[in-house]
């Protein structure tokens, strides 16, 4: 992630890990099956874009929590819709739909002052 621009995503995860095993607890054990049979096994032997798996299965917590989409913030704070060619050094958000705070995805190793600010906007 490093070479990408981008700060270690693991925490973050975590963290989605943890509210929705609070939330749901077969939801939780399918994303860890998923982390441990698919994703690690995948990013490990090459097979796929570490960045572009780890934000598919970020994308897939956070929808599981709230129902939304996920946006790119590039370095001048302009927003274009995730994909998984993403800008590396791009800040992503999952904007629930129903409203509510968003969540962090996937951040900057350095920040730019706009990505900060809609980090601490949008994701407080």
């Amino acid at each position: 992630m490093a070479a990408a621009g981008l700060a270690d995503p693991r925490p973050a995860l975590r963290e989605l890990l943890r509210r929705l095993r609070a939330e749901d607890e077969a939801a939780f054990r399918e994303a860890s099956d998923r982390y441990r049979d698919r994703l690690v096994p995948e990013v490990a032997d090459g097979g796929t874009d570490p960045l572009a798996a780890w934000l598919a299965y970020g994308r897939d917590l956070a929808g599981r929590l709230a129902p939304g989409d996920a946006v790119a913030v590039d370095a001048t704070g302009r927003a274009r819709p995730a994909e998984p060619g993403t800008v590396p050094g791009a800040l992503v958000l999952h904007l629930p739909s129903g409203g509510g705070p968003a969540v962090v995805l996937l951040r900057p190793a350095d920040p730019s002052d706009a990505q900060a600010a809609a980090a601490e906007l949008l994701a407080p």
